[in-house]
């Protein structure tokens, strides 16, 4: 996922926005949060990461660039969810989502099921009263859409968003990317990029989408 990219579709699609806060969803290690912040040095940030196994790295660089993690998964319900956990080095792959097994011919993805707090973002915006975020920047492992769809009315505030979508299974109850895509341009978002990171063979997997409001 790339942050450069996303920061220069705003500067060129949004030139004039002032981007007053920013919500990161499935931070893993704070580290692409960190980027976004030397690019809106003004911006309150939030990232929100609910994998334990990578909260410590996460705190210790979130305080590098004054950005606020939230222990929490993100979802459509608040109270309690449960998350399973990458046990690899490769924590990415963990989500709220069970691995399908459709995608261990290529890479296993063995985990530990764990309960962890969960909250939505509109809940989020009206408990710590905070603005609602200008940018938003997800990869939440097939989580994506319902993070979305948890802001409710607060979406219509948001004017920019890069997002991972799923093309193949990966997990059971993922959303995919059509779905995102219609939910977005119903929300008045239009598709500025997109780009598929990983296929193998003629399957694609994964990539990056870039949504940008459409003008009022």
């Amino acid at each position: 996922m790339s942050v450069d990219k996303f920061c220069q579709i705003i500067k060129d699609k949004l030139p004039n926005l002032q981007v007053g806060c920013i919500f990161e969803v499935g931070s893993w290690n704070c580290n692409q949060a960190l980027e976004l912040r030397s690019v809106f040095p003004n911006a309150n940030m939030f990232s929100f990461e609910p994998n334990w196994d990578t909260l410590p790295l996460c705190f210790i660089n979130a305080a590098k660039g004054n950005i606020t993690v939230v222990p929490a998964a993100v979802a459509v319900k608040d109270g309690l969810t449960t998350f399973y956990a990458s046990t690899t080095e490769n924590h990415g792959y963990s989500s709220v989502f069970k691995p399908s097994g459709k995608y261990d011919h290529i890479e296993r993805m063995p985990t530990n099921e764990r309960i962890t707090p969960s909250v939505r973002l509109d809940t989020f915006i009206d408990y710590k009263k905070c603005p609602i975020p200008d940018l938003m920047w997800l990869d939440a492992q097939g989580s994506d859409l319902n993070a979305m769809k948890s802001l409710g009315e607060y979406i219509g505030g948001v004017s920019a968003i890069w997002c991972e979508v799923l093309y193949g299974e990966m997990y059971t109850g993922q959303c995919f990317r059509d779905e995102i895509v219609e939910f977005l341009t119903k929300s008045g978002f239009e598709i500025n990029h997109e780009q598929v990171v990983y296929k193998h063979g003629a399957t694609n997997w994964w990539g990056d989408m870039c949504f940008i409001r459409r003008h009022r």
